[in-house]
């Protein structure tokens, strides 16, 4: 009924499985009938925790991708102005930083650390300070705000996992004493009997050893 579209995830469910099928005629669709196995999200507790953990953190997630588009932008800015015509003058093998657009891609692959010390190498034979922009870029996103996102999905976590221990700890879910109407069934009378037969043999041998004790000591 309606209780279907209140829950996200069964929502999430329905739009996988009408999209695999209405998109099945189009071939350029048919590749995201892959899509259908995000359907385990549902299905396993931590993936789902960890999905919900990445939307409470949404918007801190945005602040972050804001600063770190405003840096890219300040960085592709300067680092345009300071080495666009080296393509043109040979002094490079690849347009990295001709255009705004080539400086955003590079630096996009800089902050991946994917081969970013060649490009560095060879804007350095032309000039020999070039390290410094570089390495403040570098420092400043693949090791500060990076690892700041990943912090902010850490705690998050951790913030749920608290909840999650805080609510089973709570009152409706405390471990309940058997009940009493349990305690007279059939079958726990007959294992008490069973119990006190046994201790009765037992009882009995200990005291046969003793007597066998005394009379070979006498």
């Amino acid at each position: 009924g309606i209780n279907l579209f209140r829950d996200g995830f069964l929502v999430f469910d329905m739009l996988i499985v009408a999209m695999s099928w209405t998109l099945v005629n189009v071939n350029a669709f048919r590749a995201f009938r892959i899509f259908r196995v995000m359907r385990l999200i549902t299905r396993i507790d931590t993936l789902k925790n960890l999905v919900v953990a990445l939307f409470n953190v949404f918007p801190k997630m945005s602040a972050i991708f804001m600063l770190l588009l405003l840096l890219f932008y300040i960085f592709s800015v300067m680092f345009t102005q300071l080495f666009k015509r080296m393509y043109e003058e040979d002094l490079v093998e690849e347009p990295y930083f001709d255009t705004i657009f080539h400086s955003l891609f590079t630096l996009f692959q800089m902050l991946t650390l994917d081969e970013w010390a060649g490009i560095l190498r060879q804007i350095q034979r032309t000039y020999p300070w070039a390290w410094m922009p570089f390495v403040l870029f570098i420092f400043i996103t693949s090791f500060v705000v990076v690892n700041l996102i990943i912090a902010v999905i850490c705690d998050a976590v951790r913030v749920l996992g608290t909840e999650a221990k805080t609510n089973l700890e709570a009152p409706g879910y405390a471990i309940l004493p058997p009940s009493p109407a349990y305690a007279s069934t059939p079958r726990l009378e007959e294992l008490q009997q069973k119990m006190g037969e046994i201790l009765h043999v037992q009882n009995q041998m200990r005291a046969t050893i003793k007597v066998l004790t005394r009379r070979r000591g006498a």
